[in-house]
């Protein structure tokens, strides 16, 4: 019985350590903003290539493909992490419409499910509007359903990539190995450039290090939004 209230007692004071550090944290955090100092984030190669990307998708022709993969949303994520997952890559889909409507290239995102449909629908619509162009976005064409079974779109969204000609392919989400690995062959056989990264560990992140051109790793992925809007 004691060895339990003192477990109980070490227990709330982790909490409260924890707790207070992240008020003190955050409050210095708070303030370095306000006096304009924004903290800094080491480089993260893989969003820096995006531009390299876009300029390669506007010299080939074709425009770039991008997928968060079947396990990425808020409804029916497998692994608990879908809601932060999505949120981030909605950061890398605004950015990379605003990159295509500035290099007057086309972009295209499979969406499998269907709560993350009028979200990056959204997401994109913003980064044309931000860039002055929103009367160039095609929804139809930008933005595809291609169902929630994984290996049915896993197939779709290859076929995708193959027959639209794409130049570049951004897969940022929750994606298992077989599936990640069919969308990077499909990309690999276009010649695309290739940028992938998930949050979860396992044969996903091997199957990227060894296709993908640059990749995001599990520990850089919820820092993509702060890295791309500048702000902490």
């Amino acid at each position: 019985k004691d060895k339990k209230i003192m477990l109980r007692e070490g227990y709330i004071s982790v909490v409260l350590l924890t707790i207070s550090s992240a008020i003190i944290a955050g409050y210095l955090l708070y303030i370095s903003v306000q006096k304009g100092r924004t903290p800094t984030i080491r480089k993260i190669p893989a969003l820096d290539a995006l531009e390299e990307l876009m300029g390669r998708c506007a010299e080939m022709g074709g425009p770039v493909h991008t997928s968060t993969g079947a396990e990425s949303g808020f409804l029916k994520s497998k692994w608990g992490g879908g809601a932060a997952v999505i949120t981030t890559y909605l950061f890398i889909v605004n950015h990379l419409a605003r990159l295509a409507a500035r290099f007057n290239c086309k972009i295209i995102a499979t969406c499998m499910q269907t709560d993350t449909v009028p979200l990056v629908d959204d997401a994109i619509r913003a980064g044309y509007s931000a860039e002055g162009k929103l009367d160039e976005y095609d929804p139809v064409y930008s933005v595809r359903f291609i169902g929630e079974r994984k290996k049915i779109a896993q197939v779709a969204a290859s076929a995708i990539v193959e027959r639209e000609n794409c130049a570049g392919n951004v897969l940022i989400g929750g994606f298992g190995g077989g599936e990640v690995t069919a969308l990077l062959e499909a990309g690999a056989k276009q010649k695309c450039i290739q940028i992938a990264g998930s949050p979860k560990t396992g044969a996903s992140v091997g199957m990227i290090v060894a296709v993908a051109d640059y990749v995001m790793f599990p520990e850089e992925y919820y820092a993509l939004g702060a890295y791309i809007s500048k702000e902490p």
